[in-house]
């Protein structure tokens, strides 16, 4: 699991969408989630469905509810199982979650110095070069020379 966090415009969706693109369009859904509007079981959902690819949260930070993220990364995190809840409130079945999660958001979730912190891949693209580059600006060819 990767979380990117950082400010607006360092690079942050436009990487994760280039580790997911192999598979697929990293804009659109499976690949990619909005964080506003999904949830965790909307991303275990996702992650089941493909069944080890990797899956992009974006926008991570505006989930509605951060602790229940925080509880889904764990969980993710540790290998645990989705299970699917029944109409007697009971839990049933389910199948392990495997893959790559990847978030990206603006904001730190509060989650960084909790009981996840130790099963996610922090990447703080403010402390770094700015990841990506304007179309078809200066800093952009001077990366392109030299990663060729």
């Amino acid at each position: 699991m990767l979380y990117l966090s950082g400010a607006s415009g360092g690079g942050k969706t436009t990487i994760a969408q280039f580790a997911a693109g192999g598979w697929g369009n990293p804009t659109r859904h499976p690949l990619r989630l909005e964080g506003g509007r999904t949830t965790p079981a909307g991303i275990f959902q996702t992650i089941e469905h493909l069944n080890g690819l990797p899956t992009f949260v974006d926008e991570a930070h505006t989930i509605a509810d951060p602790k229940r993220l925080e509880m889904a990364c764990y969980s993710f995190a540790n290998g645990q199982r989705y299970t699917i809840g029944g109409a007697d409130q009971k839990a049933r079945g389910g199948s392990d979650l495997y893959g790559t999660l990847l978030l990206a958001g603006e904001a730190v979730p509060e989650f960084k110095h909790a009981g996840a912190n130790l099963r996610v891949l922090w990447v703080d693209a403010s402390a770094w070069l700015p990841l990506g580059a304007e179309p078809r600006s200066s800093e952009g060819q001077r990366r392109a020379r030299s990663a060729s």
